[in-house]
């Protein structure tokens, strides 16, 4: 400590004084704040990554609904398409609801989270097979030969 200085002006002497005084002076007078921003952080992005899922839950719908219609209309490439983009969707639903169930949210978005592996959305037995890019492509041509078929009849 410097000759002359008590220790509250040696602990605070680099500092920065804003318009309340130092961050540490404030915590000092109110220990509890920090705790309490933390807390309504967490709560705020919370309920932000539930609204995310739920968003992103009524896309997965819509698109498995799609994906059942153009398999009906025989389009796999639409199909195809429907299923990989609900599989996307369903990784970051997965990902919201662990964040809105985490503990301190914000702390674990901010280390790097492995996403879960490609293919984890349950769709129907019969759409299951359209995640296979070859089954997709064999499929496209058996619909094209099936369209040219009936265009020279």
């Amino acid at each position: 400590m410097e000759p002359g200085r008590t220790a509250y002006e040696a602990r605070f002497a680099g500092e920065k004084q804003g318009p309340r005084g130092t961050v540490d002076e404030w915590e000092m007078l109110c220990p509890s704040a920090k705790a309490i921003w933390q807390r309504m952080e967490d709560e705020v992005a919370k309920m932000i990554f539930a609204e995310i899922q739920r968003f992103y839950d009524a896309e997965i719908g819509m698109l498995m609904h799609q994906a059942e219609f153009w398999h009906e209309n025989g389009a796999p490439a639409a199909v195809h398409h429907r299923v990989m983009n609900a599989d996307s969707y369903f990784q970051i639903v997965s990902l919201m609801h662990d964040l809105a169930e985490a503990k301190e949210p914000l702390k674990l978005l901010s280390r790097r989270i492995t996403t879960i592996p490609a293919g984890t959305y349950p769709p129907l037995a019969h759409i299951h097979a359209y995640r296979d890019v070859t089954f997709a492509a064999k499929e496209l041509a058996a619909a094209n030969a099936r369209k040219r078929g009936q265009g020279n009849a």
